[in-house]
């Protein structure tokens, strides 16, 4: 996403966006209408599309608090952010890191540096050691961690961790 000519990344993603299409609502603006096509799902399991959509409305719901939050914390009325996120294309993607076989590729790694996109990224985590790290304003890099059923909340240029009913800032 930074312009990097580096092989692809190790390590196997599903994604999906709204459950909702809205391609027809952005078709008059050139190149809107494809961020808003219809997902598509697997066949098998058979439970796939419902977890993911749950798992999808769920991550939305968070979302939408959060923003009513931040509205609340700059001094705005709570739903100020309300008919600015309605149309959103957020998306719900589930990485997996498999076992590499083999040497990586020169410059290849499990998920190249790139920027999140949008007002917010949360991460829900597992407790596997190493991987995430953010950028610095210096160009250095910090290890982010996380223990199981933590979120961590990337707000550009800050990112905390929910932890124990209150935030820890970890830049």
């Amino acid at each position: 996403t930074l312009g990097y000519d580096n092989p692809p990344d190790l390590r196997e993603q599903f994604y999906i966006g709204p459950l909702e299409t809205r391609a027809a609502a952005f078709a008059h603006i050139p190149g809107a209408a494809e961020l808003y096509g219809e997902n598509l799902w697997p066949d098998t399991p058979a439970e796939y599309r419902p977890v993911f959509s749950t798992y999808y409305k769920t991550f939305e719901s968070l979302a939408q608090s959060l923003m009513r939050i931040f509205a609340l914390a700059l001094g705005m009325p709570e739903r100020f952010f309300d008919d600015k996120i309605d149309r959103h294309f957020s998306t719900v993607p589930a990485n997996h890191y498999p076992e590499p076989d083999g040497d990586p590729l020169p410059n290849q790694v499990r998920c190249g540096e790139h920027t999140d996109f949008g007002s917010l990224t949360i991460l829900a985590v597992n407790d596997a050691p190493g991987g995430l790290q953010v950028k610095l304003r210096d160009g250095s890099w910090q290890n982010v961690t996380a223990q199981r059923g933590d979120f961590i909340v990337n707000l550009g240029d800050m990112m905390q961790r929910w932890t124990n009913d209150r935030w820890i800032s970890n830049l």
